[in-house]
This record gives C-alpha cells, structure tokens and sequence, in this order.
C-alpha cells in the first residue's frame, strides 16, 4: 500500500515503474539473507504454534532433507546483540547448546535467516517421531518406570543447557519429541530461553503458565532454577496421572494435589519434594537423579499400561496427600474439572495482584475471601486477546495458549 501510494503520488499522470521507487523505511532496515532463503522450500504443513510463532514443515532443497520452520513475526522476537548483529535470543540459545561436542537429547539447529517480516529459525525434523504430549494421550498414564526413564532424560538435557550458560524456562510435555523406535527424547522449542543467571530474579514469565510456579503469583517474580523443577514437578505429575495437577491459576493457589493410589510411595515424595510451595524446599536437578525413584529399575509394576492405557480414575479413586484441606473445604462446592482449559493470563493476574501482595503475611485463608471470582474473570478467548498486549504487568505472562485438557477427560481438545 505504501510503495503504491507512492507511485501515484510521483507520478499521476502517468505509469511509474515500482522498481523505481525506494522501499519503505521499515524495509529498507532489515537486511534480507536471498541465499539462506533459497536454501529451503516450506509446505503448508503446521507442525505447531505457540504464543511467539508457527512452526511448518519443510525442505532442503540441496537433498531434499525434511526440517522444521519456525516463523516469528520480527515483531514478537526476542533479540540480542552478539559481536554487534542483532540475533533472536532463540537461535542463540541454541548455538550454545549446540556446540561442539553436540547433545543427543536436544533438537539441533541447521540455520536462521531473516525475511522482510519475520524471522526463520530452521531446525532438524527428526523422522518416527511423536510429542510427548500426543505420546501421554495416546497412551493414557505411562508406567512408573517410562516416567522415569523419560525424567532422566529431561534432566540430562537441562544439565546440558546450563553447562552452556542457558536454561530452557519452559519445559513441558509439548517441547519433547519422543521416538517412538528408541523412546529417546528430543528438548525443542528454545523461544523462552534465557541465558543461566542462578541468582537473577525474573519478574516475566514467557513460559507455559499451567507449568508455572506459584510463586510468579504469590510474590510477582521467581528465579529461574527452582522454577524449572516445578515444572519437572508438574511433568513427572502429567506422565503418571495422564494429565496435569492445576487447570487454572485458582487451583494452583489452592495446591490440592491428588494421586492416584497404585503409585509408589517414592513417586508421590519426589512429586511432592519437587512441588514444594517454597522455591528453597524444591530439589536441585542432581538431587532428583539422586532420590530413591529415581535409583529404582525395573521397579514395580503401574496399572496405567504405555500402551493400552487405563481408564481415568473418579475422584473417589484419588487420595488426597496434599496440606490445604481447610482451602478446599471453603471450595468444596465449586467443580473444578477442567485442567488447561484456564490459562493464566494478563487480565487474570491483574485482578489477582492485589491480593497477593500480602499472601506471605496474611496466608491463604484471608487472602481467599478477597480473590475476585473466577466466573467473572476473562474468558478463554479473552485471555488470548490479552496475552497479543504484553505490557503494563509487573509479572504478566508471555504464556503459550498450550495446555487444554486431554481429549477424553475434560471439554476441551487440545490446543496451542
């Protein structure tokens, strides 16, 4: 529209070659890579997209190898300056984690180039694979001992990112490939990564808010490590449960968890150690290797087959384990079935700042009869429009829209 109003505007009489004419400010900033753009064709295959891009299908076209093409609008990314260019935080997340000698479990970056809108982050396409997400549908709860098999592996690949300087910020089961001939896992989607700062206190949250720490609420900032064993938590808890313990922001401050009971004792403490409400108490990635489930092979048999899968059990199957039962009594009529289908949002921690600018002192207790209730909070789509304008919140959230409860057990299909 700008290069036409141009033409007309130059020469209105008669025709103008467009050629001619100087491009727009906004273009002529972006310096445009033709040869990396011509080294891939995409298809109209999307592989996914999140809160920052789409991902699709593609080609190399020298030998015609299938990668992935994740888009971000030069809007939405997050860039920094390396030997004075301007890169996307993502890709160079990856090139730290990738160095030499590279690591198996995460998912191997092939190249980036910028267009005139958007930036190209092209990464390998492994073949035979599926997300653990689909992997854990599919298979309703996975055995104890594939849980922890696929655990060890998350940790090894997040060892890995921080022996680098990065950490990942956003560890769920959508961001793991798994192969479906060795069970081997890939970590992918780096677009949360921030650089290892152990001590830095981070009062913006780009990740997925249903595997967010309460603390991001409680308190409007967390720090990075301990945020990501919640979200170990919060996996480990996905993969043996099918499903993830809080659905919305209100039954993360709850903190009810229930098990199912043919658990182990092991597996519960682990859930539990690494789901403490107190960033402090949460174990550090070696103590999760360390613990006593996490030694077992072999061990003993789960109901919930990888393969068959298992019925979802009632809520008189599930024992409750967790301290709060004076919270869920004061909710004990409200129903609360849904998992992912209330995603954290911009508007909703803006109605809940208020009240928990003094949970610490106060507690739950008093702080519940204050909290705005949830019938009027925005909706699910409203919730997306307010997470498109991330600005004013001390601690809003940068949250992917991922998270919709499972098919089967909830009204919502999933999402991203």
């Amino acid at each position: 529209v700008e290069i036409c109003h141009a033409a007309l505007s130059l020469n209105l009489c008669g025709w103008t070659s467009l050629s001619s004419l100087p491009l727009p400010l906004s273009l002529q900033r972006v310096k445009i890579n033709p040869s990396a753009m011509e080294k891939y064709w995409k298809t109209s295959f999307c592989l996914g997209k999140g809160g920052f891009g789409k991902v699709f299908l593609g080609k190399r076209r020298s030998d015609g190898i299938s990668v992935a093409l994740k888009i971000i609008p030069l809007s939405r990314t997050r860039c920094c300056e390396v030997d004075g260019t301007s890169k996307p935080f993502e890709a160079v997340a990856l090139e730290m984690v990738s160095k030499d000698p590279p690591f198996p479990g995460i998912i191997r970056m092939l190249d980036f180039y910028k267009t005139p809108y958007n930036w190209v982050i092209v990464t390998e396409k492994p073949e035979n694979t599926q997300d653990l997400y689909e992997y854990i549908t599919i298979s309703k709860r996975l055995r104890e001992d594939t849980a922890r098999e696929f655990l060890g592996q998350v940790i090894q690949a997040l060892l890995h990112c921080h022996s680098r300087g990065v950490v990942h910020m956003d560890v769920k089961d959508e961001n793991l490939l798994v192969d479906l001939t060795t069970l081997e896992l890939k970590l992918i989607d780096f677009g949360s990564a921030e650089f290892l700062e152990p001590d830095k206190v981070y009062d913006m949250f780009h990740g997925t808010a249903a595997y967010g720490p309460p603390e991001r609420l409680t308190q409007g900032c967390y720090k990075a490590l301990p945020s990501e064993v919640w979200s170990l938590g919060i996996l480990l808890y996905d993969m043996v449960h099918g499903d993830i313990p809080f659905g919305n922001d209100r039954e993360l401050l709850l903190g009810e968890l229930r098990f199912e009971k043919d658990l182990s004792e092991d597996c519960v403490a682990l859930i539990k150690w690494c789901l403490s409400r107190t960033p402090e108490e949460r174990p550090m990635l070696k103590d999760i290797l360390a613990h006593p489930w996490m030694l077992k092979r072999g061990s003993e048999a789960h109901e919930g087959d990888a393969t068959a899968g298992a019925p979802k059990p009632t809520r008189g199957d599930l024992q409750q384990s967790e301290p709060g039962s004076a919270l869920a009594a004061r909710a004990h009529d409200v129903d609360t079935p849904t998992r992912r289908g209330s995603v954290s949002s911009v508007g909703n921690e803006k109605q809940l700042r208020p009240a928990m600018a003094t949970l610490c002192s106060e507690g739950f207790e008093s702080i519940w009869r204050r909290l705005p209730s949830f019938d009027r909070l925005p909706s699910r789509q409203g919730s997306i429009a307010a997470e498109t304008g991330l600005t004013e919140a001390r601690c809003h959230s940068e949250v992917s829209q991922s998270g919709a409860h499972r098919p089967g057990q909830g009204e919502l299909p999933k999402t991203e």
